[in-house]
């Protein structure tokens, strides 16, 4: 570094420095401001036309030297701020206070808006008349405000560098004689006498001293306008700088220096790593994202991550640029064809919708799809992201199935309920009027006729009952395997010779607790189906096996709950069902089968058996691979039961001369008990409702034996009306008749222990048999 200037030059004079005013001025200020790249440096005439302008100055507003040289500094201001004249009230606050600092928005040549920091200065000559200003602006758009108040009295070249975010010091006799707060900081200096006074070479590592002094040597030789260099600065507490350091030729005070301004490269270097960091986490969140995320352009996929490829059975690098109808069914290309280019096009902005694709092992998935239009690489594309909802789809099916057959099985036992009334009646008197003729009257065929069709349409709503899971079970502890291994010769007669029946019995069967005639309607039903699913033959298998069905299974499956089951497991070769059939087969009165073979009403009874006996039915077939019923059982812990022997009936006839209380709200059926008992010898007292049933017994002096009474009856409940009853006549024996479950005397369709219970419809002969049980009951 020389401290002089070379014999053969003049030092620069000082006027040179004193404003815009000459040619050779305008160079030094000129290689002053083109070191300074973070801000905008312009000067202005009095009349606010641009002078000078530097790179950051095109950094920041776009436009280049000879675009805006000339043309007046207000193209830098919004339109509002030129009506409200803030160019020109800067310009006066500058001429009148020296300086004037300002924040607010300022325009790009993109017509783009960007906060500013702004200080502008007057400059005058010798005389004290105004020359023109200099203009110093900062986007502060992303970070805080740089300190921008200048101080009054100072000359405005010192202002400028004392208040740079560069780091700037001037070297005069090989000696720092300024240093600004920014270099300061940058050296570790904690005011500007630490570094006042000390050789450059102080602050410069020692592996770049004959660098720098080389670097000084071409400056003042002319060889360079600015010299350049990289180096490592020493700070003072011992601590290495990377920095950019360039220097220009300078005056000051009158004698020839050097004016060094260094940039930080440690900050720079880090902003890459920081940039590298962001896009790994980012990176990551995509790579191990839960969901599919795309990348689509011309219709091919230009990036997918792992859970995408995973989601159609791919690797990553199978998706990679291939067409993305290739993963998507043929009954929907045309919807997501469209939909991508409705994106594309722009014509909306964003996009979500379901479509079924198709895996790499052909099988079929439906998935949701999110995306939005973007550019990559200039040109349009759709991102988004994607997500298999197939089992979502199939529990909400299964949702909307379980809650369409609830409904229906509403119904279903209203409609049964009232019929039960009607067909006791119908089935009853019947019965009582066949004896009256004679086996060849032709009244008397008539009346078996419609005892026969009472019969029938009672057989219909048994099984409308069992569907609406208001059936009376008589539930036992029963090992499937014995009940398959006793119906088996039966099953076996059933299906005929053409089809081979297997069972497939699992040991150490756990018990389940269901109502054995039910179980065994359950088998029956399944095996028909299955037969006339095989027209020509083929293989049924029943199955048993022990299983456990855990939170998983849970979540796929509506209403069941995770634990210990017994399957019982129903299957064919036959010709199997598509969706559609498989949607409707438990409903009551849908049938595939040709009209008057079949009611329709087989499956419905078994789910409604499987239903109220706490369990679950699934049914998997597809066309051409025939069709599996799988029941899953709540396992218990009790071991099963022997059964009671039936008692002997009596070849003697017992005298009935017991009184009975009969308490039915409908006419029909109530008259119909009555003439029934009263035929058989009993005294009869009925009642409509519970009340005045209750004022009867309590009128009556004589003894009441038994009471008869529906479960529902108007005023009192029978469960109710029983209990008031047998405080007042402990001996008082109960027979509960109904045609459903809703009452208080079962409880899910289970009888309690003890209960008498006559199921409408019934006849003449099934409610004496019931009477007479209970009238012998030991109390």
């Amino acid at each position: 570094m020389k401290p002089e200037a070379p014999a053969n030059r003049s030092p620069l004079p000082q006027k040179l420095m004193q404003g815009p005013g000459g040619h050779q001025n305008s160079d030094v200020f000129r290689v002053f401001v083109q070191t300074v790249r973070d801000y905008a440096m312009f000067l202005l005439d009095t009349g606010g036309l641009v002078l000078t302008w530097n790179a950051g100055a095109e950094r920041i507003y776009g436009y280049r030297e000879d675009e805006v040289v000339g043309r007046p500094f207000s193209i830098l201001y919004p339109s509002q701020d030129i009506e409200r004249g803030r160019p020109e009230q800067e310009l006066r606050s500058a001429a009148s206070e020296g300086s004037y600092q300002s924040e607010g928005e300022q325009l790009r040549k993109d017509g783009s808006r960007f906060r500013a920091s702004s200080v502008t200065t007057a400059l005058r000559d010798e005389t004290g008349r105004l020359s023109g200003f200099a203009c110093v602006t900062q986007d502060i758009s992303k970070q805080s405000t740089a300190e921008a108040a200048l101080h009054q009295g100072e000359g405005h070249y010192r202002q400028l560098v004392e208040l740079s975010p560069c780091a700037i010091c001037v070297l005069c006799d090989n000696r720092i004689v300024l240093a600004n707060r920014s270099f300061q900081k940058l050296l570790g200096a904690s005011r500007p006498d630490d570094l006042i006074g000390r050789p450059p070479l102080d602050l410069i590592h020692p592996d770049y001293h004959a660098l720098f002094t080389e670097r000084m040597r071409q400056l003042w030789d002319r060889e360079e306008v600015v010299a350049q260099m990289d180096a490592k600065l020493s700070c003072l507490d011992g601590s290495v700088v990377d920095a950019e350091v360039l220097a220009a030729p300078h005056v000051y005070e009158g004698k020839p220096a050097t004016q060094v301004t260094v940039h930080d490269l440690t900050t720079r270097c880090r902003v890459p790593q920081a940039l590298l960091e962001t896009e790994s986490k980012y990176k990551n969140l995509v790579e191990k994202s839960l969901v599919g995320v795309y990348l689509i352009q011309e219709g091919q996929f230009v990036y997918v991550n792992p859970k995408l490829a995973e989601i159609f059975g791919y690797q990553d690098h199978e998706v990679m640029s291939r067409p993305v109808l290739e993963l998507v069914a043929a009954r929907d290309r045309a919807l997501v064809e469209e939909q991508l280019r409705r994106r594309t096009e722009g014509s909306v902005q964003s996009l979500h919708y379901t479509f079924t694709g198709i895996r790499k092992d052909e099988h079929e998935i439906l998935v949701e799809v999110h995306g939005s239009r973007t550019d990559y690489q200039g040109k349009p594309a759709v991102i988004g992201t994607l997500l298999d909802i197939t089992e979502k789809s199939v529990l909400e099916n299964q949702l909307r199935q379980s809650q369409k057959m609830e409904a229906v099985g509403r119904l279903a036992g209203g409609i049964a309920h009232d019929f039960n009334n009607l067909l006791t009646a119908i089935i009853g008197y019947s019965e009582l009027l066949v004896p009256q003729f004679e086996v060849e009257n032709p009244v008397r065929k008539d009346i078996e006729e419609i005892q026969r069709a009472g019969k029938r349409a009672a057989n219909l709503t048994r099984q409308l009952l069992a569907f609406s899971r208001k059936q009376v079970l008589q539930p036992k502890v029963l090992d499937l395997n014995q009940v398959i291994g006793e119906l088996e010769p039966m099953l076996r007669r059933l299906i005929g010779e053409d089809i081979e029946l297997r069972t497939l019995l699992g040991g150490n069967l756990h018990a389940v607790k269901v109502d054995p005639g039910q179980i065994e309607q359950i088998v029956m039903n399944l095996a028909i189906n299955s037969r006339d699913a095989m027209p020509q033959g083929g293989k049924l298998t029943i199955e048993t096996s022990n299983v456990e069905l855990d939170d998983s299974y849970s979540r796929r499956h509506v209403a069941v709950v995770p634990g210990s089951y017994v399957m019982l497991a129903v299957s064919d070769t036959g010709c199997g069902m598509d969706a559609e059939t498989q949607s409707h087969i438990f409903e009551p009165f849908f049938t595939t089968k040709e009209p008057g073979k079949g009611t329709g009403l087989g499956l419905s009874t078994v789910y409604g058996i499987v239903k109220q006996s706490g369990g679950n039915i699934w049914v998997y077939s597809e066309l051409g691979k025939g069709t599996v019923f799988k029941i899953y059982l709540p396992r218990v812990e009790e071991l099963p039961g022997v059964d009671e022997a039936r008692p002997q009936s009596s070849s003697e006839k017992t005298p009935c001369v017991e009184t009975i209380l009969v308490v039915e709200d409908e006419p029909i059926v109530r008259n119909l008990v009555r003439d029934v008992l009263r035929k058989e010898g009993y005294v009869v007292l009925e009642a409509q409702r519970g009340l005045e049933a209750v004022e009867m017994v309590a009128r009556h002096q004589g003894p009441i034996h038994l009471l008869l009474t529906d479960v529902v009856v108007p005023q009192m409940g029978g469960h109710k009306l029983a209990g008031q009853l047998t405080r007042w006549r402990p001996d008082l024996r109960i027979v509960y008749m109904s045609g459903y479950t809703d009452s208080a005397i079962v409880h899910h369709g289970l009888l309690q222990a003890g209960t008498t219970f006559l199921q409408k419809p019934f006849t003449p002969e099934v409610l004496l048999a019931k009477v007479r049980q209970a009238l012998s009951q030991n109390r």
